[in-house]
């Protein structure tokens, strides 16, 4: 099952920007009902009404805790300081997605839940920098559609 977060960028007649997500906070867990993997997935959206479209340039999503839910790592190696995960510079409707959770990313107890905090910036083709702060909450029961929409 794939997680898909939504950024949207929104501008008015004035050219003042601002940022939408959807979820605010993503639930994932290792594996999905039907016992697949779970990934996130960020796409980043632009109304094409918005003045001077297109204005976004890229979308970039980092975890500073490291490792994250996704960190894929080697006996030996050492983390990195942050996770990263950028998309091109191709503006709305560029994508870009994680690797699957890791078993690491939550407590070995079937009610284990954690929580892991990101930055979400969009920069423009005017070199603005808009950034959010969302969450990414793991859990280690599997994740249902009814989880998904909150049944």
């Amino acid at each position: 099952m794939e997680r898909v977060i939504t950024v949207t960028l929104h501008k008015d007649t004035a050219g003042n920007y601002s940022l939408s997500i959807h979820p605010l906070t993503v639930i994932v867990s290792v594996i999905d009902e039907e016992n697949a993997n779970v990934n996130v997935r960020w796409v980043l959206n632009e109304d094409p009404t918005n003045p001077g479209f297109p204005n976004a340039r890229k979308l970039t999503a980092t975890f500073a805790q490291v490792p994250s839910p996704f960190t894929i790592t080697s006996s030996g190696e050492s983390l990195p300081a942050a996770e990263n995960y950028t998309t091109p510079a191709s503006g709305s409707g560029a994508e870009v997605a994680t690797a699957p959770v890791q078993e690491a990313a939550v407590g070995s107890r079937e009610n284990d839940i954690a929580l892991y905090k990101y930055n979400v910036v969009v920069e423009t083709n005017d070199n603005k920098t808009l950034t959010l702060d969302p969450d990414v909450k793991v859990r280690r029961r599997k994740i249902t559609r009814d989880t998904i929409l909150g049944h």
